[in-house]
């Protein structure tokens, strides 16, 4: 029996039992019309997600549920050291154990005290590094990604080290608009700004960025050397960006980067900006009173006029400004005042005189923070109240990663037509797909996956079953993975799996089970990424012949574990077989500026001429090369040499070479004992 709705046939399935629960008719039974609706902001609800999950489709996928608890820790760094270190030494240890234990999430705090190099204020790369852990706290996060400390003290206003060209001309136009008698009053080096700030083309659109410290002069200037003139440009840029203001040039918004501190603008990112603050993030308070302003370690806490003892008045009023704001955007149980301290005669604070206020602040912080978690967790995966949970979130995690390799592939025209002709064929055979690795056949597979339903039309029966071997735990052995594949698509068509322990047989046990009406296609990427465990690499688990409904497509490395020639030796036609080599230079030379493009970078045309040369010169043009040429040219600034970019490209001309180059770099910046302890502690918990 049938029933049409919304243009296509929703079969009644007969009501089974698996495992002791009723649950396939109403999988089938709930899904409705809304699952081709084509509306940008239209979801399924959650009695109906089940059905797309298990079936493959990619209309709606939830995104997989966060993992880590990762909280941006926001203050000034000196008025607050006694409450950092608290948190840190009492606090922290708490929190990682209730994550751990209650809702199985890491638990981490970005404290940017800690990792942030003198590099950073050589290349004034501080504030943007800032900014770009601020952005991965809020991507991850399960819940709260950002807690605020705020004292009396405003914080660092850093320079810009990028300005839109166009809001830079409108700057210096606004300077130059002033008489020779009000440059002088005011003390303005208008030329000083085209003296550090240099025009990177390569940005899209064009950006002014100020040159590095040691990049000015040929040697090395110290940051000591640099802050009058840090100053000066400072006064120029305030004042210009003041005119254009008031001339209609510029708006207050745009305005507002050239006063504001690093703390200001992380509130300001972290809660003023934000949708739903009260989800995500705390602020707490504190106060300081009987401050004794001839104190040697006052400006610790406080702001003071230069060369005097006075209160700076601007920057007292930003803070008071700053705070009253985060309290009206935040509800009573994110926003804490806590209430006034009293100065310490030692230097304003310290643990023992403090001791009453900081195991509050701890209090309030665990609580709060816990709170938000507890809150997060309980509507963060809409599969979870579900008796198949787990492989519910297995199949959406893998359907995710295709969505993601959608997006950024191109080209590959020949293989993908091959891929759709023996899908859309009445062939009884697998289809394998084989290359060397970084060539591109998990990209392939991904995106065949995604346009099977353009193919083979998107009804209701066709079931698609995609995994990326080696990427999930369930995926990794032969064991969990046939248990993963058969049980989704015996949900999908509505029947019970048949009953064997024997791995081996799994797979062609439950396509033979598959009802003639449905048309099933499996992708299965990475034969050799599947652990030796249970003889997996015999491939004596994959059908050598397939129903009639049934497509499968395989892919693998050509030499790993003789996969390929056990494949072969199946007598399979050569059409069953397609060799994925590297890509043409044209087609290399499109990924480039495309990526570029969609990264808001460019290259000049002598620079681009180069690495075009270089495509087409190279034999080893595969995916993973670009990509990684990439990573390397979307920093390249516009004013590079020209003359060192072609050594450049020789020192970076295969991929161990480039992955070698980007370390190196990623050692000079961040330090070689800061990588090579993240990259020992990555790697033991990949061996976990």
């Amino acid at each position: 029996m049938s029933k049409k709705a919304g243009g296509f046939k929703v079969r009644a399935v007969e009501k089974i039992k698996i495992d002791g629960i009723d649950l396939l008719s109403e999988f089938w039974s709930k899904r409705s019309a809304p699952a081709f609706d084509t509306r940008d902001d239209w979801k399924p609800s959650d009695e109906e997600l089940p059905s797309y999950v298990l079936t493959g489709r990619l209309d709606y996928i939830p995104p997989p549920p966060n993992k880590v608890v990762k909280i941006f820790l926001s203050s000034t760094f000196s008025d607050m050291y006694v409450e950092r270190n608290y948190l840190f030494s009492n606090i922290y240890k708490n929190l990682q154990q209730y994550c751990r234990l209650q809702h199985d999430v890491e638990f981490q705090v970005v404290d940017m005290r800690w990792g942030v190099r003198d590099e950073a204020a050589l290349d004034h790369s501080g504030p943007k590094t800032c900014m770009d852990e601020l952005r991965s706290c809020q991507e991850l996060s399960l819940g709260p990604n950002f807690v605020c400390l705020l004292g009396q003290r405003y914080g660092n206003r850093p320079l810009q080290a990028k300005i839109p060209q166009t809001e830079y001309q409108v700057i210096i136009e606004s300077l130059n608009n002033l008489s020779e008698e009000e440059k002088t009053e005011l003390n303005l080096d208008i030329p000083l700004l085209d003296f550090w700030y240099q025009c990177d083309e390569n940005s899209e659109p064009p950006a002014m960025i100020l040159t590095p410290l040691n990049e000015k002069d040929s040697h090395r200037m110290e940051v000591s050397e640099f802050k009058p003139i840090r100053q000066k440009l400072h006064d120029l840029l305030r004042v210009g960006s003041k005119l254009a203001v008031r001339d209609g040039k510029m708006s207050v918004e745009d305005q507002k980067k050239y006063f504001w501190s690093v703390t200001e603008e992380e509130v300001y990112k972290g809660v003023l900006s934000q949708q739903n603050p009260n989800d995500h993030t705390l602020c707490f308070v504190r106060e300081i009173y009987d401050i004794d302003y001839s104190h040697s370690k006052v400006e610790r806490f406080v702001e003071l006029e230069d060369g005097t003892k006075k209160v700076n008045e601007e920057t007292t009023q930003l803070i008071t400004q700053l705070v009253s704001d985060t309290e009206k955007c935040l509800g009573s149980d994110n926003f804490y005042r806590f209430p006034k301290v009293k100065w310490h005669p030692n230097g304003g604070t310290n643990e023992d005189s403090l001791s009453d206020y900081l195991v509050e602040l701890g209090k309030m912080f665990e609580e709060r923070v816990k709170m938000l978690i507890k809150r997060a967790a309980e509507k963060s995966n809409p599969l979870k109240d579900n008796p198949f949970s787990s492989l519910l979130t297995e199949v959406a995690e893998h359907g995710y990663q295709a969505l993601a390799k959608n997006k950024t592939f191109q080209g590959r025209d020949d293989i993908m037509d091959k891929i759709k002709q023996y899908i859309l064929s009445e062939s009884h055979l697998p289809f394998i797909m084989y290359g060397e690795s970084g060539f591109g056949k998990t990209s392939l597979l991904a995106v065949a996956s995604a346009r099977v339903y353009d193919w083979c039309g998107n009804t209701s029966d066709l079931i698609v079953i995609r995994r990326f071997l080696g990427t999930t735990p369930d995926s990794t052995n032969i064991g969990s993975l046939m248990n993963s594949v058969t049980k989704q698509i015996s949900l999908a068509c509505g029947f019970k799996p048949p009953h064997t322990d024997d791995p081996m047989r799994m797979l062609i046990f439950t396509m033979i089970a598959v009802p003639s009406h449905y048309r099933l296609v499996i992708f299965l990427d990475s034969l050799d990424q599947l652990s030796s465990y249970g003889k997996a690499h015999t491939l004596a688990w994959l059908p050598l012949m397939l129903p009639p409904n049934v497509k499968l497509v395989v892919s693998t490395l050509p030499k790993d574990h003789n996969l390929l020639d056990i494949l072969k030796m199946r007598n399979y036609p050569g059409k069953q077989f397609v060799e994925v080599n590297i890509l043409e230079a044209e087609l290399s030379i499109k990924l480039m500026r495309d990526w570029l493009m969609s990264s808001g970078r460019k290259l000049t045309e002598p620079q681009m001429d180069l690495v075009a040369e270089r495509f087409r010169e190279d034999k080893n043009t595969s995916p993973l090369y670009i990509k990684l040429i990439y990573d390397v040219m979307v920093k390249l600034r516009s004013y590079f040499p020209q003359e060192e970019l072609g050594p450049l490209l020789n020192e970076i001309n295969s991929p161990v070479k480039c992955i070698r180059y980007i370390y190196n770099e990623l050692m000079k910046k961040n330090g070689c004992l800061h990588i090579c302890t993240c990259l020992t502690w990555d790697s033991l918990r990949m061996k976990w």
